[in-house]
């Protein structure tokens, strides 16, 4: 069998959704199929083939028989794939026959199609309708940013299993674990399947839409490798999840704020009726969860998830009582990337310099929101320019421009919480 090198563990066909590993099947209909070994080998050979394979290599690439061998195994073997991958099996869109040619197998995406489980859309209805607009109008790079917890990765997601509803051909990256460089590009190239150089890979996928998660990282790296990807693949888009701005690229922005306070208030009772299997707050409770999603929870996604979670065994003012240390109570199994809102903000402090930390700490101690004059004083021994240091940490999402008419800057509640905190255990 040839195991060269692996597909991507997901694969998007014409109504179904394969995982490789699990040898789950989920069709468009809602139903599910389960796969042996032998026909989640043989569609991940499949998805790494450019062109239609006759029976004979079949036989000798996955199965193991040796050259020259007859068998009706593969026959018999699509026969059985197809009625568990097409929702009419008569008529094959996905695993595909050609006469005197072979067999082929017809991807839309590598990316799963469900959207993420527990994972609400609430108020981001203007975000969700701008970035499908530029993507119709033809933008070419999309970035997404916002702070650490504000919900990009789910929006993308959302937006993604839209496209894919419609028709638009799409691939899934995830690069919150890949390094700059050598990383980054193996995860492109395991999860497109393909032997070719990098940009025959994009132009052979025809018109789609590349969606690189958790950027933030490798932005630095990426704004330069994407310019050439653009210009080597003129049907591709790119949407690029990052709490970094990417410099030296051409793209468009689409910043996302945290929630208003009716939307807020809605994810944070959603997140906990999903903990207790069907959490109903009186008019009191209700009453007393809307200024905590809002102010104490600052509306961010993250936040009010581990919240609600905790109304699973807390009451409202429990939960609000334990909430003064919110870092010890924002925290559970409750979402695919981070198991804590401390584990979110620890990525971004981390991806800071040391003068970034020191000055973000000095502006944590300055009463929101603060003007430019008291960020000058506060950094007037760190011989450094204000303006390259406000620069940098609003580029990194932990500082926002607030309303007035004058310039203002201010940072997110729990970002400030965070910081304050880690300066105080610095000094301990």
């Amino acid at each position: 069998m040839d195991v060269s090198r692996q597909p991507a563990r997901h694969l998007v066909l014409h109504g179904a959704s394969v995982d490789l590993t699990d040898r789950r099947v989920v069709r468009a209909d809602g139903t599910q199929a389960r796969l042996t070994a032998l026909e989640a080998a043989l569609l991940g050979y499949l998805a790494r083939q450019s062109a239609p394979v006759p029976s004979s290599r079949l036989l000798t690439d996955v199965w193991g028989y040796s050259p020259r061998s007859a068998s009706r195994a593969p026959y018999v073997t699509i026969q059985r794939l197809r009625r568990k991958i097409e929702l009419d099996p008569s008529e094959p869109r996905s695993l595909r026959s050609t006469y005197g040619r072979g067999y082929r197998l017809v991807t839309a995406t590598h990316a799963p199609v469900e959207r993420p489980i527990g994972r609400t859309l609430l108020g981001r209805d203007r975000e969700h309708r701008q970035i499908c607009t530029h993507l119709t109008s033809g933008q070419r790079l999309l970035l997404l940013t916002g702070p650490p917890g504000v919900g990009k990765s789910c929006l993308a997601r959302h937006i993604v299993a839209d496209l894919q509803r419609s028709g638009t051909a799409t691939v899934w990256v995830d690069l919150a674990r890949a390094k700059p460089g050598s990383e980054v590009m193996r995860a492109l190239t395991e999860t497109y399947g393909s032997d070719q150089d990098w940009g025959s890979t994009l132009r052979s996928k025809g018109p789609h839409v590349l969606v690189l998660d958790g950027a933030e990282h490798v932005s630095g790296w990426l704004g330069a490798a994407v310019e050439g990807w653009l210009l080597d693949a003129p049907q591709l888009q790119v949407v690029i999840t990052s709490r970094r701005r990417l410099h030296r690229v051409s793209s468009r922005i689409v910043h996302l704020d945290p929630l208003e306070p009716s939307s807020a208030t809605e994810l944070l009772l959603s997140a906990a009726r999903t903990a207790s299997g069907g959490f109903q707050p009186t008019v009191a409770q209700r009453r007393a969860l809307e200024p905590m999603a809002s102010a104490t929870l600052g509306g961010l996604p993250l936040a009010l998830e581990f919240a609600g979670a905790r109304l699973g065994v807390l009451s409202p003012t429990e939960l609000a009582a334990r909430l003064s240390r919110p870092f010890d109570v924002l925290r559970g199994p409750t979402h695919d990337r981070w198991s804590s809102l401390n584990d979110a903000m620890d990525w971004s402090w981390n991806l800071l310099t040391t003068r970034e930390r020191q000055s973000l700490q000095a502006c944590a101690r300055l009463p929101q929101p603060f003007a430019l004059d008291s960020v000058e004083r506060a950094l007037s021994d760190r011989g450094c320019w204000v303006m390259d240091v406000l620069q940098s940490l609003s580029d990194h999402s932990l500082l926002q421009r607030a309303q007035g008419s004058s310039p203002l800057f201010r940072m997110l509640d729990l970002v400030r919480t965070y910081v304050l905190h880690h300066t105080a255990a610095a000094h301990h």
